[in-house]
């Protein structure tokens, strides 16, 4: 976990915005992480999709940024 946060200060110390930071850093500990495997990521996704009240916050932040780029805003 020190090296989760290590690397995600970093990333933020150097200038990169919070998203690009949060996914280098929790790439960096899939990949060298060994208590992470595949099957455990994979497991977590899919039984994360099984909740349909989680999955339906991307969709509700995909609308807003949907409507505001579109003429239905204005």
């Amino acid at each position: 976990m020190g090296a989760l946060g290590g690397s995600l200060f970093t990333l933020l110390f150097a200038g990169a915005p919070i998203g690009i930071a949060l996914a280098g850093a929790t790439a960096l500990l899939v990949l060298f992480d060994d208590f992470l495997t595949y099957s455990t990521l994979f497991e977590a996704f899919f039984s994360f999709l099984t909740k349909y009240t989680l999955v339906a916050i991307p969709f509700f932040i995909y609308a807003g940024f949907f409507n505001g780029k579109n003429w239905f805003s204005s």
